[in-house]
C-alpha cells in the first residue's frame, strides 16, 4: 500500500523488513497485540508513517486503516487520533465526549474541527456537562444575519475571488487588523481585553464586504478605489470588523499560547501573538496551525513555520517587519528585555541590546 500510495520503494522496503520480525500484526489485528507484539500502541505506528506518507498534512489512506486499531483508553492512541479531528471517527468522539479526562477549556477550538458542521456532535457538546464542549457547540450559534466569520471570508475569497480582486489583498489583510485593533486607542471604554478573543472564527466581517460587489474568479469584481471608497464608508460607526461575544468565542490553544516551558505568558506577548496570527492567515488566505500542534504539546516544540511562510508570500516589507514583530523571538526576546532588565544584567532605562551575544542575521 505505501508503495502505491507515494511510490516510497525504501520505506517500503525497511517496513517489510521490519514487519517479518513481528508476529500477525496486520490492520485486522486486535488493538492490545499491536503493544504486546511490537512494543508499541497502533498510534505510536500510525504517526510515523504518517509522517512520511502525508502530503500537503492530509491524512493519508492508510491512516484511515490504523484507526480502527486505537484503543482510546490508551494515552498515546488517544493523542495520536487528535492529528487530524476533522476525521475523527464515532468511537473517538463518544470516547473524549464521556471520558472522565476532561479537556482543557483551550481544547475547544480542537473539538469544533472534530465536529466538522456535524449536527448530531453539535447537539452532543450542547448537552455535555464539560465546558470544553458547550464552547465548541455555542460556537456555531447564529452571529447576526449581516456578519460571517473572518474563517469564512478568507474561504469566499481565497476559492470565489480572482487573485486580483482586492479584496483578498494585503492592504485589506490590514484593514482589519486596523479595525480590530483601533477601538483600543480610539474609544476610552475599549481595553486590551479585546485581543484575548482573537481567532478566526471569533472575529466577524460585515457580508456587506462580499455582497457589495460581484464575486468572480476570471476577474476582480470591484476596482481598487470602488474597494477602498466602500471600506472606508462600511468602516464609520460600528465598523465593519467585529467581535463575538465571550460566550460564543472559541478558546484554541494553537492560536493563543498560554503557556511557555510551564510558565505563563506575558499577557501583551499573548495579544501580539494573536494580532500577528490573524494577519498571517488573512494574508496567506489560511488561517490553519501545524498539523502537529493538534497534539497537545507540541505546539510548545514546534515552531510556526513562518519563514517559509514569508518566502512563499507576495507582500511588502513593512508587513514582513510586523509579521515578525508580532511572531518572531528575536522580537520577543527584546520586549522582555525592556520589561525585565535586571534578568538580563542591565540597569533599568538600559536600551536593549544584545547584539553581543546575538548577533543580527
Amino acid at each position: 500500500m505505501i508503495r502505491e500510495e507515494v511510490g516510497n520503494e525504501q520505506l517500503a522496503g525497511r517496513l517489510e523488513t521490519l514487519s517479518g520480525t513481528y508476529i500477525g500484526i496486520d490492520f485486522s489485528t486486535r488493538r492490545q497485540e499491536w503493544e504486546t507484539e511490537t512494543g508499541r500502541v497502533a498510534g505510536v505506528w500510525a504517526n510515523i508513517i504518517e509522517g512520511q506518507l502525508s502530503v500537503n498534512e492530509r491524512p493519508s489512506s492508510v491512516w484511515k486503516l490504523f484507526e480502527p486499531c486505537f484503543s482510546y483508553s490508551k494515552v498515546p492512541d488517544c493523542r495520536a487520533a487528535r492529528r487530524y479531528p476533522e476525521v475523527l471517527s464515532d468511537r473517538g468522539w463518544n470516547y473524549l465526549l464521556r471520558s472522565e479526562k476532561a479537556m482543557n477549556m483551550t481544547d475547544a477550538g480542537w473539538i469544533r474541527e472534530a465536529m466538522n458542521g456535524d449536527q448530531a456532535r453539535i447537539t452532543d457538546g450542547r448537552l455535555s456537562k464539560r465546558a470544553a464542549f458547550t464552547r465548541a457547540a455555542r460556537s456555531h450559534d447564529p452571529h447576526g444575519s449581516n456578519w460571517f466569520t473572518l474563517a469564512e471570508w478568507t474561504e469566499v475569497v481565497s476559492t470565489e475571488c480572482s487573485p486580483f480582486d482586492p479584496r483578498r489583498s494585503e492592504w485589506t489583510a490590514l484593514e482589519i487588523v486596523r479595525q480590530i485593533v483601533c477601538p483600543i486607542v480610539e474609544e476610552p471604554t475599549v481595553t486590551e481585553e479585546r485581543l484575548d478573543g482573537l481567532h478566526p472564527n471569533n472575529v466577524l466581517i460585515s457580508k456587506a464586504w462580499k455582497t457589495a460587489f460581484p464575486l468572480s474568479r476570471e476577474s476582480a469584481g470591484v476596482s481598487w478605489e470602488g474597494w477602498r471608497s466602500h471600506v472606508r464608508r462600511t468602516g464609520k460607526g460600528a465598523g465593519a470588523v467585529g467581535l463575538r461575544g465571550s460566550k460564543r468565542s472559541v478558546i484554541d490553544y494553537r492560536y493563543v499560547s498560554y503557556m511557555q516551558h510551564g510558565r505563563g505568558i506575558d499577557e501583551w506577548e499573548r495579544r501580539l501573538h494573536a494580532v500577528g496570527r490573524v494577519l498571517l492567515g488573512v494574508v496567506c488566505l489560511n488561517h490553519g496551525s501545524p498539523r502537529l500542534w493538534n497534539i497537545r504539546g507540541n505546539e510548545g516544540v514546534i515552531a510556526l513555520p513562518r519563514v517559509q511562510m514569508f518566502a512563499s508570500l507576495a507582500i511588502s516589507t513593512p508587513t514582513v517587519v510586523l509579521l515578525e514583530g508580532c511572531l518572531g523571538g528575536r522580537s520577543a526576546e527584546t520586549r522582555a528585555i525592556r520589561r525585565r532588565p535586571g534578568l538580563f544584567g542591565l540597569r533599568e532605562g538600559t536600551e536593549a541590546n544584545d547584539t553581543e551575544f546575538d548577533a543580527p542575521l
